[in-house]
């Protein structure tokens, strides 16, 4: 397994979400990638299947939690940025599957839900 280690991934869960893709032979998607919109907004987004146009997000919540114990308002602002992504990218023709670390630790439930989505197969050799 170390052989898919790859220094893009940015978090544990980023990783364990990887180690979910290479066990059920999910496509391997790009990572860290920079979806560049028509409005000029750009977007690093976590996993990205480009011919599916197909975006993955791992939630682990760190972005939202501030070390220095983060007010509501200041919660509130950084939710409120993502939902303006999200949007943005869902507008622009995206489909987004967003999961936590629930998801990435049970077995068939990540899996699951990227197939549903349409992401590919890895092909077998």
């Amino acid at each position: 397994m170390i052989t898919c280690a790859d220094p893009r991934s940015e978090s544990v869960g980023e990783s364990l979400s990887r180690a979910r893709f290479i066990e059920h032979r999910i496509g391997i998607p790009r990572l860290q990638e920079v979806i560049r919109l028509r409005n000029g907004k750009a977007y690093r987004v976590d996993f990205y299947w480009p011919d599916q146009r197909i975006i993955g997000e791992f939630d682990g919540f760190q972005k939202y939690v501030d070390s220095q114990a983060p007010s509501i308002d200041h919660q509130i602002a950084v939710q409120e940025q993502e939902r303006v992504r999200h949007n943005q990218l869902h507008r622009a023709g995206y489909t987004i599957v967003r999961w936590t670390w629930k998801e990435a630790l049970e077995f068939t439930t990540l899996p699951t839900l990227l197939a549903e989505a349409g992401v590919p197969m890895a092909r077998t050799r």
